[in-house]
């Protein structure tokens, strides 16, 4: 369960706001994050996303989580000085970037 804090519905009203932690998925320790079961073959999902990291390791996204050591994850991190949309694999030992692009101008992202 998400510790005391982690998230908020009442700040903004229609949003769900989880506050960056120290812990990502790739460890054991309980990142922001809030997940739905996969239930049919032909899964889809949407969120529309404001993030708005200003150093290195600062990300969000969406993920397709099996465990800390197998996902697949979409979203926006900062890199280079700036914001950009990735998709970063992890199998194991092998973490992957397997596309990105700079991402221009603040506001929301529909991932």
């Amino acid at each position: 369960n998400p510790a005391e804090g982690m998230w908020d519905t009442a700040a903004r009203p229609g949003w769900l706001r989880l506050r960056g932690q120290a812990a990502s998925l790739d460890d054991f320790g309980a990142p922001a994050f809030a997940g739905r079961r996969l239930d049919a073959p032909g899964f889809q999902a949407r969120v529309r996303l404001e993030c708005d990291p200003r150093r290195e390791g600062e990300a969000a996204g969406m993920t397709l989580l099996l465990s800390n050591v197998f996902h697949a994850e979409v979203g926006v991190r900062w890199r280079a000085g700036g914001r950009e949309l990735y998709v970063r694999r992890r199998a194991g030992d092998m973490v992957m970037d397997a596309w990105s692009a700079p991402l221009e101008g603040d506001g929301a992202v529909e991932l």
